[in-house]
This record gives C-alpha cells, structure tokens and sequence, in this order.
C-alpha cells in the first residue's frame, strides 16, 4: 500500500460506476464473528450468534445485505487431497444462509482462509484443485438461492505477494481465480462472483489488473484502509500499536503534536504519516482511480470492507473518516460493507463492548437509529 500524498483531486460529478448498479447489492456489514474469528469453536457459539432480533435489528438500521467470512477450514477438511465437509459445521452455514435469505437479506459468502492455505494456493497446484472442488461444492449448495441474494467471493485478501515475487503473485493470483471460478461457473452462470488482486484487495492493486475476465457476473472487490496509520492505530502492527490520537483529516499542526508524545523510535518512523495530507479529497481521488479502471474494463465494484479502530483517535475523526469513505463509495455507484456488525474485534464494529448500537458511527454510515 502506498501512504504518500498522492495528489488532491476535486470531485468528478459525471464519473460513475457504471456495471455497479447493476448487481443488487447496496449498503452492507460484515459478520465476521460467526463463521470466522477466535469464537467459532466455542460450544454452541456459532448456533447462537445470530437470532432473528439481531437480524431484524440489521434491517430495521437500512442494511440490505451482510458480507459473511467463513473460515474454510471450520466447514472443511482441506488436508486430503480431495477435501471433505465438515457435517455440523456445512449443516450450520446451510442454515444461517437459510435464515439470511428468508429475511431477503443478501449474502456475500466469502471464504477467508489463514496464511497456511494461501500458501498452498500460491504455490501449489494440486492444492488449488481441491480448492476448486470445494468451490463446486458450496456452488452447488447455494446456487439453489436467488442470484440477488447470494454472491460468492472467492478468496478473502489472497495475500500472494508473502510468498512469490510481486509480478509473480500478480498472475498467479489471476491464475487461482481463474481455476476457481470455472469451478463455480460449472454449476451456475447466473450467481455473481467477486475476483480481486494478489494482495490485501488494496485500491492501487485492484486498479492495476490489466486483463480481466469476460464475464458479465463478475464483481472486483476492494478494501479501503486507508491511511493504514490511522485506521489501525493501537493495533499489534510494528510502530502503529503505540499509536495514539493521530487525527483526521490530517492537518500538520495537529498531526505533528500527536507524535510528539509518542516514543521517539515510533514518531520518526510515522513522520510520514503527517506529511499526508490525507483527507476527503484524498479518498474521492482514490475512488475516481477505481472507477475509471473499472469502467474501463466493463465491470463492477464492491467495497467490502472499510472501518477504523474506534476509541483511539480524537473525538469524532473515526466517524469522519467512515463518513467521507461512505459518501464516496456511494458517490460512485459503488455498494459497500461495513466492517464490521458486533465486536469486538479492535473495536472496528457498529456495537460497543455490551452490544448496544454506537449512534454516531451508525450516523457516519448514514443510518437511521
């Protein structure tokens, strides 16, 4: 990801997604804690995690779909050639995708795997096979529902970059989708399927695919994290977990006196973080760049995820920058998807630490609480 201050841009009223509205998908959120985070094997935790309150609740707020992670080894046995189910764990995503789509809530299903199994996808073919089954599979199970409620995407942050040569990690990670999306076409041509880049779904890299697939159901998927220093201040990350009270937008002045209580090591190494200038004209300039790729290739756009960790910048920057990422993305024709409905996870979620609704986040996403 690149940090530096790429340049100021004015708003282009005239550009705009233009497959984007096409693919039913609209204002989102991700439940990351069902199917995938610390908790899943926890007795009877995911059974429980959703009740059909929260979900009402999740409507009730404007959400029109939820982007769903899920662990890949949670609901299979990759480590055979051939991969096989886990039955209660399938028996369980079977019924949360029930209970999503009765309520005419759209599901994003997204398989996140950990950095072991994008390894073997990197690099080995034979695993990239199994992978492929298991996408034919789950392709299978779901293409049963409308393709205005269910979306696959493939692989979460593929993150190929860690394992090959960046050239390399480019046209293998092609390569990968490719292979697994064949697989899905295999069982359904109607369902949407969301491709994105080698690495963590970065704007830049999105932008900088040079062929893509022809395909009229296809969907690019990016996330927006930027810049990487405020967003995910405090969290483990070199440097940045012994951030604090970095602002946004980000003005010098103030931006200079937030380093100046931190270690010295630390301030000197995000100096660069007040050279920024990172503001809302920052953020539209990066969503002009990704529309105009996308339109110029023909297809659609998806932000499925942005969030920052709440609680540590001054009051209300959080919230300023989860709105002008908002407002852009819906500027540009483009849905998204929050990250993320219930904590905690670096308090990136719509909920406080007892589960009740924080408003002013709720405001920034342009909710009605």
């Amino acid at each position: 990801m690149y940090f530096g201050n790429l340049g100021r841009a004015e708003v282009n009223k005239n550009l705009y997604c233009s497959a984007c509205k096409t693919i039913g998908l609209k204002k989102g959120v991700n439940l990351f804690n069902w199917f995938m985070g610390p908790n899943i094997y926890a007795p009877s935790h995911t059974e429980s995690y959703m009740t059909d309150e929260k979900l009402a609740k999740l409507k009730q707020l404007g959400f029109t779909h939820v982007r769903l992670p899920v662990s890949d080894t949670y609901i299979a046995n990759l480590s055979s050639p051939t991969f096989t189910f886990n039955p209660k764990q399938i028996a369980l995503l079977d019924q949360a995708i029930q209970q999503l789509t009765s309520q005419k809530m759209g599901v994003v299903l997204t398989l996140f795997p950990l950095n072991d199994t994008k390894k073997m996808l990197a690099t080995d073919n034979t695993f990239v096979a199994s992978y492929a089954m298991l996408w034919k599979e789950l392709a299978k199970r779901y293409s049963l529902y409308s393709p205005s409620l269910v979306y696959f995407e493939l692989i979460n942050e593929p993150g190929f970059q860690v394992f090959l040569p960046k050239e390399k990690a480019s046209v293998r990670s092609q390569e990968v989708q490719k292979q697994l999306l064949s697989a899905v076409r295999s069982i359904t041509a109607q369902h949407y399927v969301l491709l994105t880049s080698y690495d963590a779904d970065y704007v830049q890299s999105v932008a900088s695919i040079s062929e893509t697939i022809n395909d009229p159901k296809i969907i690019y998927t990016v996330h927006f994290y930027d810049p990487i220093a405020f967003t995910h201040q405090g969290m483990p990350i070199p440097y940045i977990q012994s951030a604090s009270k970095l602002p946004y937008p980000v003005e010098q002045t103030e931006c200079f006196k937030a380093l100046s209580v931190l270690p010295l090591d630390v301030s000197q190494h995000l100096m660069y973080y007040c050279y920024t200038k990172f503001n809302s004209q920052e953020i539209d300039r990066q969503f002009q760049l990704l529309v105009t790729w996308a339109n110029s290739h023909h297809v659609a756009l998806y932000l499925g995820e942005f969030g920052a960790h709440q609680n540590i910048a001054p009051p209300g920057d959080t919230e300023q920058w989860i709105k002008d990422v908002r407002e852009a993305s819906e500027r540009y024709g483009i849905p998204w998807a929050f990250w993320s409905a219930y904590g905690p996870i670096y308090d990136f979620s719509i909920t406080g630490s007892q589960g009740q609704f924080y408003s002013p986040l709720l405001k920034a996403l342009g909710m009605e609480y």
